[in-house]
C-alpha cells in the first residue's frame, strides 16, 4: 500500500529511489485519491434501469459503417451469427462481452460477396451491359492486367458493374488447356468503347488514370464524368493505407481477397494461367466494390468539404496526368552512356583518393569497415548514433566529419556520384519503352499526405540541379527534331502562400515590391539596410526562410548553418520579432490543430495528425511541425495542380504537350516557332492559378534539353 511504503521509507536501501518517492509523496498520495471509488456518492439507480435490452443492430451497423469502425462491425458479425446459429459467442474478456468494446480484438471482415456474377464469353452479352450502363447512368470498371505499368500492361479481363451487387467478368487473355472462348480486345472496344466516350454515362474505377491509359492504348476513350476511389480514400485521409481492399474493409466492413496474397513468393500461377471460373470472383468484386464505395464517398466529399477539391482539382488531373504517361518523355541514350563511362572514371579516381586518405586499401561501400578507419584509425568525434548504437556514417554525420579531416568528403562525393549513376544513368536506358522510345514515369496522387505530386519507374523528381552530375543527367531529356523544351517554375511559391495564409505586411511588403525576400529578411534581422547585406548574411536568412515552413528548431538550425545553438535560438527568436504575423500563425495552426481540427489547405484539403496527443515527445513534436508545414506546402500543392488542370484543358499551343512536373515546376515540348507565344500562356495560366494577397512569379526558360530550359 502507499502508507505501507512511506511507513518504511527509512527502509530503503537505493538512494536514488528513496529520493525520488521522499520527493514525489505529495503527488503519490493524490494519485491514490484520484484511483480510488467514491463508494458514497448517491445515485438514484434500480437493477431494473441496468437491464440490458439488446442492440439495435441496423442502427449500429449504420453508424459504425459511417464512422468507419471496422473493428465493432466485425463484432457485430459475430453477434449476428451467435443469434441466428445459437452458436457461443467468444470474447477475449470480460469487456468486450458487454457492449462490443473498442478495445475487442479485430476478427476478420467478412469477404466481400457480389450477388450476381456472369462471365461474358460472347458479343451479345456484352451488348447487354452496355444497354444496363445507359439505364443506369453508371459503369465500374475493374482490370485485371499482367504489369503494373499502364503503358506496358497485358489485359487479361475486365469486370463491370452497372449496378451494386451485379457484377460481369469479360475474359480476354487467359491462357491454359481447354480455356473457353474468349472475346478479343477489339471486339471489346467496338461495343464498350461507345459507353466509355458516352458523357451522360459516370465511369467509376480505382486508379482512373491507370484503366484510363490502358484504354487509350486499346483506342477506347474515357470521356465524361468520372469517380475514382482511391482518390476518394485519399482525400478523405491521406495518413492511412488507401489500397482498394484497406477502402473496403474499412468503409464497406468487407474483405476484398487478393489473388496470391499471402501465398509464398513463385507459388502462385500467373493470373492468365487461372481458370476463367477461378479469377473471375476475384475481379468481380473490385468493380461491385467500386460501385459500392462510389456510391458512400460522394456524400462523405461533399460533407466533408472535399467535394470541389475531387471534382475540380484531383479527377481532372487525373486526366491531364494520364495524356502525360502516355506522352512521356524523350531522352538521349547515347549521351546517358558517355556519361555513365565518365562517371565510372570519376568513381576510381574518387576510391583511390580515399584508400590514400585512409593510409591502405578498404572497401569503399562497406559501412562498417568505414566506420572502423574514421573513428578508430582517424580517431574522429562521433556526431551521430545508429538505432542500434553504432556509429553513425551516414550524409549527415559524413558532412559534420568533412570539416575535420578529407576523407569523409571524398566519401560523400563518391555516394552521390555512385547513386545517381546507378538510379538514372544506368536506369533510365532500361526504363525507355521500345514501342515509343520514350520514358513514361508513373505520377502518384495519392502517396504525399501534403497534396504533393510523386513519380515512380523512374522517379524523375530527385534528379539533382545544384551538381555537375545532376546538371549532365537533365541535359539528357531533350526536345525531339522542331521543338523546344519550355520550364515554367514558381519562384519561392511556399513563402508566398506563407505570406498569404499569415498575413505578414513585411513580406506582403517584399513579394509585392519585387524585392529579393532573403536580402529582406537578412536586412530585418541583422538591422542593417539592404545594400549593406552581406553574402553570408543573405545565406542565413534563406536558411531560416525556408526553415521556418519546415518547423525548424533551433538544433536543426544550428547544424545547417554552422553556428552554435544559442546563436540559432537568437537568430529564430529575431525572425519571428521581425514578422510576428508569421510567428502569430504558427501558433494558431497548432492551437487548432491541438484541439481536434484536421489542419487544412485554402482549397480545403485536409491532413489529421493523431500524434498531436501523443505521450511521445518526439512524435508530438514532428506533428506540430507537420501541422505548421501543411498549409503552406499544401496549398504550394493545390496551386501547381490548378495551374496543370488548366493547361492541360487543351493545346497550350498546337502540337505542345505537357511532359513532366516536378515540384513546383512543369515541363513542355513546343513547337519552335511558337515558344514565346507558348511561354507567355503558360505563366499566364500558372501566374492566375489562384489568386493571393502577394503576386505569384513564374520563371520560364526554352532550350534543346531540360537542363538548358530551366
Amino acid at each position: 500500500t502507499v502508507d505501507g511504503i512511506y511507513a518504511a521509507i527509512s527502509a530503503i536501501k537505493k538512494p536514488k529511489l528513496k529520493e525520488s518517492l521522499i520527493n514525489s509523496e505529495k503527488d503519490a498520495r493524490l494519485s491514490q485519491q484520484l484511483v480510488t471509488l467514491k463508494e458514497d456518492v448517491p445515485i438514484a439507480w434500480s437493477l431494473t434501469d441496468l437491464k440490458y435490452g439488446g442492440a439495435d443492430v441496423e442502427k449500429l451497423r449504420a453508424l459504425f459503417t459511417d464512422l468507419e469502425f471496422g473493428r465493432q462491425l466485425d463484432l457485430l458479425r459475430q453477434l449476428e451469427t451467435h443469434r441466428s446459429t445459437d452458436a457461443p459467442l467468444q470474447m477475449s474478456s470480460p469487456q468486450t462481452s458487454l457492449a462490443l468494446s473498442f478495445d475487442a480484438p479485430a476478427q476478420p471482415a467478412a469477404p466481400a460477396a457480389v450477388k450476381i456474377t456472369t462471365t461474358v464469353i460472347d458479343e451479345a452479352a456484352l451488348t447487354q451491359i452496355a444497354r444496363d450502363a445507359e439505364k443506369t447512368g453508371q459503369i465500374a470498371i475493374a482490370l485485371s492486367c499482367i504489369g503494373t505499368e499502364a503503358m506496358r500492361a497485358v489485359v487479361i479481363g475486365v469486370a463491370l458493374s452497372t449496378e451494386m451487387g451485379r457484377a460481369y467478368y469479360v475474359p480476354i487473355e487467359h491462357r491454359y488447356l481447354g480455356v473457353p472462348k474468349q472475346l478479343d480486345l477489339k471486339t471489346f472496344a467496338r461495343v464498350m468503347g461507345p459507353i466509355f466516350e458516352n458523357p451522360k454515362i459516370k465511369k467509376l474505377a480505382y486508379d482512373m488514370k491507370f484503366t484510363e491509359i490502358v484504354f487509350t492504348r486499346q483506342q477506347m476513350k474515357i470521356e465524361g464524368a468520372i469517380f475514382d476511389a482511391s482518390l476518394a480514400g485519399y482525400l478523405l485521409d491521406p495518413e492511412v493505407p488507401n489500397s482498394l481492399a484497406d477502402l473496403s474493409r474499412r468503409s464497406l466492413g468487407t474483405e476484398l481477397k487478393i489473388y496470391g496474397e499471402g501465398a509464398r513468393k513463385g507459388a502462385v500461377a500467373p493470373f492468365d494461367n487461372l481458370p476463367v471460373e477461378e479469377a473471375m470472383p476475384y475481379v468481380t468484386a473490385q468493380s461491385d466494390v467500386v460501385i459500392s464505395l462510389s456510391n458512400k464517398y460522394e456524400e462523405r466529399l461533399d460533407r466533408d468539404g472535399l467535394g470541389d477539391l475531387m471534382r475540380n482539382v484531383e479527377l481532372p488531373l487525373a486526366r491531364v496526368l494520364a495524356k502525360m504517361e502516355e506522352t512521356g518523355v524523350l531522352v538521349d541514350v547515347a549521351a546517358l552512356a558517355v556519361i555513365g563511362k565518365e562517371a565510372e572514371a570519376e568513381l576510381r579516381t574518387l576510391e583511390a583518393r580515399a584508400h590514400e586518405l585512409a593510409g591502405h586499401h578498404f572497401a569503399i561501400r562497406s559501412r562498417d569497415q568505414l566506420e572502423t578507419i574514421l573513428f578508430d584509425e582517424l580517431k574522429l568525434p562521433v556526431f551521430k548514433k545508429t538505432p542500434k548504437g553504432g556509429r553513425s556514417t551516414d550524409a549527415e554525420s559524413l558532412e559534420e566529419l568533412a570539416n575535420e579531416h578529407p576523407l569523409p568528403k571524398t566519401i560523400v562525393e563518391y555516394r552521390e556520384i555512385d547513386k545517381l549513376k546507378g538510379t538514372y544513368v544506368e536506369a533510365l536506358p532500361r526504363a525507355v519503352v521500345p514501342e515509343t522510345g520514350r520514358i513514361h514515369t508513373r505520377y502518384q496522387q495519392t502517396v504525399a499526405a501534403t497534396g504533393r505530386l510523386s513519380s515512380t519507374d523512374p522517379n524523375l523528381q530527385n534528379i539533382p540541379i545544384r551538381t555537375a552530375l545532376g546538371r549532365r543527367i537533365r541535359s539528357t531529356f531533350i526536345a525531339p527534331k522542331g521543338s523546344k523544351i519550355v520550364s515554367a517554375d514558381y519562384s519561392q511559391i511556399e513563402l508566398r502562400v506563407l505570406a498569404h495564409l499569415s498575413d505578414d505586411p513585411e513580406l506582403i511588403a517584399a513579394f509585392t515590391a519585387d524585392e529579393d525576400v532573403h536580402t529582406h529578411t537578412a536586412s530585418l534581422i541583422f538591422n542593417v539596410k539592404k545594400e549593406d547585406v552581406t553574402t553570408d548574411m543573405r545565406r542565413q536568412s534563406k536558411t531560416i526562410n525556408f526553415g521556418v515552413i519546415y518547423g525548424m528548431g533551433d538544433n536543426a538550425l544550428a547544424r545547417q548553418l554552422g553556428i552554435p545553438r544559442p546563436d540559432a535560438k537568437k537568430f529564430i527568436e529575431a525572425y519571428f520579432a521581425r514578422y510576428a504575423k508569421v510567428a502569430q500563425f504558427m501558433h494558431e495552426t497548432v492551437e487548432n490543430a491541438h484541439k481536434g481540427e484536421a489542419v487544412r489547405t485554402l482549397l480545403g484539403r485536409r491532413r489529421f495528425l493523431p500524434n498531436l496527443s501523443s505521450s511521445n515527445r518526439g512524435l508530438r513534436a514532428e506533428a506540430e511541425r507537420v501541422a505548421k508545414n501543411t498549409p503552406i506546402q499544401g496549398t504550394a500543392a493545390d496551386i501547381l495542380k490548378v495551374a496543370m488542370v488548366t493547361l492541360g484543358k487543351g493545346d497550350v499551343v498546337p502540337g505542345a504537350k505537357m511532359i513532366l512536373t516536378v515540384h513546383d515546376e512543369l515541363v513542355f515540348e513546343v513547337p519552335e516557332g511558337k515558344v514565346d507565344e507558348a511561354s507567355a500562356r503558360i505563366r499566364e495560366a500558372m501566374s492566375s492559378a489562384m489568386t493571393l494577397k502577394v503576386p505569384l512569379r513564374v520563371d520560364v526558360g526554352s532550350g534543346d534539353n531540360w537542363n538548358d530550359a530551366h
